[in-house]
């Protein structure tokens, strides 16, 4: 299950026990515990804000906790999460999913690194060295423009 990302606010927020309750009884389980206060609620409470990276693809209990928790997201864009199989090539499906959650959730969000050293397409390794600079400002560049303001 996709909810490793969110184990440290479950036990905070549901208890040891509720979590795994929560877990066999499904998402429903989780909106109906009322009497505890989201991690959002108590950070607002003191003036901050409080998030995570979010996992490409979540199943929904970790949206659900996800969206009760927390006020701010990460939206991991980097190479293999676009989906850039080759120069010019890119597949926004997982992030736009991700951006769309946070917006209809009114999250303030966040983008990650565009370029990880170890995370870059094995396509990219091919190519001549005089320019990887252009091809890694190409992603940036399209990556940062189809999100800008959002």
């Amino acid at each position: 299950m996709k909810i490793l990302g969110l184990v440290f606010s479950a036990i905070v927020a549901l208890g040891p026990t509720d979590i795994r309750s929560a877990q066999r009884a499904g998402p429903a389980a989780a909106d109906t515990r009322e009497d505890l206060a989201a991690l959002k609620g108590l950070a607002a409470a003191r003036d901050l804000n409080i998030g995570a990276v979010y996992q490409e693809d979540p199943d929904a209990l970790y949206k659900t906790v996800f969206a009760r928790e927390y006020n701010v997201m990460t939206v991991y864009v980097g190479w293999e999460t676009v989906h850039h199989k080759s120069r010019g090539s890119y597949d926004f499906t997982g992030s736009d999913r991700a951006v769309e959650f946070g917006e209809k959730n009114g999250f303030a969000i966040h983008g990650q690194s565009l370029v990880w050293y170890y995370l870059i397409p094995q396509w990219v390794n091919r190519v001549p060295l005089s320019k990887v600079e252009a091809v890694m400002n190409e992603h940036i560049d399209r990556v940062v423009g189809r999100y800008a303001g959002r």
